[in-house]
């Protein structure tokens, strides 16, 4: 029975890329979300994302451990935490992308946060 190669090196580009636009399109939402949280509320969410990341670093590091760690997870604290650097002076960059954003300002359907630089 023919099996199918996996996923080597050679589609990494492809992943960061998919990544990247998924990113696009959670990491404003979220930067929307924490600007209505408190400061309190934005402390907890970066616990918990880093606690969630710290978990999914140590899932991968043990190859005979435990498999079934949910990526979305992963992604959420991920996006979650690029949301919460945006606030910082001069905002994040991953991937290509930057994100800034305000505490003053309101986002509202009109107002955009761009994405500077390629994907990858």
């Amino acid at each position: 029975m023919p099996t199918s190669p996996s996923p080597g090196p050679a589609d990494t580009a492809g992943r960061q890329a998919a990544l990247a636009e998924a990113l696009a399109l959670a990491v404003p939402a979220w930067i929307g979300v924490l600007r209505e949280a408190g400061a309190a509320a934005r402390a907890m969410a970066r616990s918990a994302a880093e606690a969630v990341m710290a978990a999914a670093d140590l899932a991968a590091l043990d190859p005979h451990g435990d498999q079934s760690w949910d990526t979305d997870l992963a992604f959420d604290a991920l996006a979650r935490s690029l949301a919460l650097d945006a606030y910082r002076p001069g905002g994040v960059t991953y991937l290509g992308a930057h994100w800034e954003a305000t505490r003053a300002a309101a986002l509202d359907a009109s107002t955009t946060v761009t994405a500077q630089g390629d994907v990858l």
